[in-house]
């Protein structure tokens, strides 16, 4: 599968999912949205503009496993990019 974005010789991985670790939990939200992971510019310029407008927006890196799913269950939106 090409993507847009994707030059000459690159790979289209889709994104992991499972059931067994990637589930809802029935737990308070705290952010408007999430987005946890490496620290592009372009990821940066979109928390920007969504700051700026006055969402709560939970942008870390090393968050990982148990964790990860918490913080994504406590974001109204989950963002990934």
């Amino acid at each position: 599968m090409q993507t847009p974005y994707q030059e000459a010789g690159e790979e289209f991985l889709a994104y992991a999912y499972d059931p067994k670790i990637h589930y809802p939990m029935d737990i308070d939200k705290e952010y408007d949205a999430c987005m946890l992971g490496l620290q592009y510019p372009q990821r940066n310029a979109l928390v920007n503009r969504l700051r700026a407008k006055g969402l709560n927006v939970k942008y870390e890196i090393g968050i990982v496993y148990d964790d990860y799913r918490i913080e994504y269950n406590k974001s109204k939106i989950a963002l990934s990019w």
